[in-house]
């Protein structure tokens, strides 16, 4: 098979794995998400998947279901462990995480979604991939190669795009976490003038959080968290943060901390 073909087929999986993400997650939110690492309409690591599946899948003995379905499995699982393990050492978050499930590596992969790729493996290879094949081979090589270089150049400015906007996210990250700190610290000086004047610490504390500086380092630190909670209101920090709950999950825990 021709390398444009692969390519056609990368991006025709892309935007069909984009679909899948979309209604699983309207479905479980009852809300659409614009799901998927980058803001286009695809997600390139369905497109990886199937790609990789097809390709493998060809050189193994296709009279035999059992096997299709066991290399199915694995393969799938192993392109979504490593694409899970490179993403966090990149941009030092989760983007998914599978911990709460049985039989899971690592959060990154886990039996029960790994059983799910194999079967929707299965299908694509028996019964979907056929039916597009015959619809591309209608066109021409150089017709396929114009638009996948098109698409290519797309996707590529998506990329660099949406990896800008993530360090953006990481870098406000490191500025709650200054922000958390630089309050604790004030806290625990206070804290500690407030313990070495005080017989009674229940009561020195108490009325300490009834006077006057009290309340107004409540309202200080209240408003630090809602000036920071500002610096998400981006468009595109919104989508991100609303398709990868472990994401907002982050940023509230680092919001609570203030």
């Amino acid at each position: 098979m021709n390398f444009e073909y692969y390519l056609t087929y990368f991006f025709i999986y892309a935007f069909i794995g984009w679909i899948l993400e979309v209604s699983f997650k309207a479905m479980r939110r009852g809300v659409f998400v614009n799901s998927g690492f980058l803001n286009g309409p695809y997600c390139p690591v369905y497109g990886f998947g199937a790609v990789a599946v097809l390709y493998f899948l060809s050189l193994v003995d296709s009279s035999n279901k059992l096997v299709l379905l066991i290399a199915s499995m694995f393969i799938a699982s192993l392109i979504e462990l490593i694409t899970g393990f490179v993403l966090e050492k990149l941009f030092h978050m989760k983007w998914w995480d599978y911990s709460d499930k049985v039989l899971n590596i690592g959060g990154y992969i886990c039996l029960e979604f790994s059983l799910i790729w194999a079967a929707l493996c299965f299908i694509l290879y028996e019964a979907i991939h056929p039916v597009i094949a015959q619809f591309v081979s209608h066109f021409s090589t150089s017709f396929l190669l114009g638009c996948d270089l098109i698409f290519a150049l797309v996707l590529f400015v998506d990329l660099l795009a949406t990896v800008n906007m993530i360090l953006g996210i990481n870098k406000k990250f490191r500025e709650i976490e200054k922000s958390s700190a630089r309050i604790k610290q004030v806290s625990d000086k206070l804290g500690e003038k407030v313990a070495e004047r005080s017989l009674d610490l229940k009561e020195k504390r108490e009325e300490f959080e009834n006077s006057e500086l009290g309340q107004n380092l409540d309202r200080r630190g209240e408003k630090i968290r809602l000036d920071l909670r500002k610096v998400f209101d981006k468009k595109s920090e919104r989508r991100i943060i609303r398709a990868y709950p472990n994401l907002r999950a982050r940023i509230e825990e680092r919001l609570k901390d203030l």
